[in-house]
């Protein structure tokens, strides 16, 4: 166990919750959400979040742990190079690569959303 109880348990707890969300299957958007997402802009926070939750569903896991990392947790690169073992430059390429990656699925299903109308 850690030296300070507390932050421990807060961090067993975190990741016990990421593991759970990773695991569960996205549920497919309906086409009518994601025409209205990308037509008219998201209507509230939850309709992109949704839509951004997919795309990294679709990632991968390991780019999604490091868009994560970066993204929601606030982590610094240096802070992600440790964890992952790796160069801070490896994590800037490889932020650069994950996000041109989540733009791709994104534009796929802005892309399979204009060929269902």
């Amino acid at each position: 166990m850690a030296d300070v109880p507390l932050a421990w348990l807060q961090t067993v707890a975190r990741n016990l919750l990421l593991n759970h969300y990773r695991r569960k299957t996205p549920e497919p958007l309906e086409a009518a959400r994601i025409d209205a997402l990308f037509n008219d802009g998201p209507s509230n926070g939850v309709d992109a979040a949704a839509l951004v939750y997919c795309g990294l569903a679709r990632l991968g896991r390991r780019r999604g742990e490091l868009l994560e990392a970066f993204y929601l947790e606030g982590k610094k690169t240096a802070v992600i190079a440790l964890e992952f073992g790796i160069s801070e430059r490896a994590v800037e390429g490889r932020l650069r690569r994950a996000r041109q990656a989540l733009r791709t699925q994104l534009e796929r299903m802005i892309k399979q959303n204009g060929e269902m109308r």
